[in-house]
């Protein structure tokens, strides 16, 4: 998962970062916890809490800034 680091702020980032593996979920990629019958916001959520997604930042170009 790659995400843009313009925005400095953490929690930003993690709501981005959670956003994009759900949408990922809905259409059809595989859980990495066991969660049956709950939406893939939640998923998302308890794969990041258990330290199960990676993810890299990339810098934006110097003349977007």
């Amino acid at each position: 998962m790659k995400i843009n680091d313009s925005n400095k702020s953490n929690k930003y980032r993690k709501v981005k970062m959670l956003i994009q593996r759900a949408k990922q979920l809905q259409n059809g990629a595989r859980p990495r916890v066991l969660m049956p019958g709950i939406r893939s916001t939640r998923v998302a959520q308890e794969e990041f809490d258990q330290g199960l997604l990676e993810y890299q930042l990339i810098p934006l170009p110097k003349d977007n800034r």
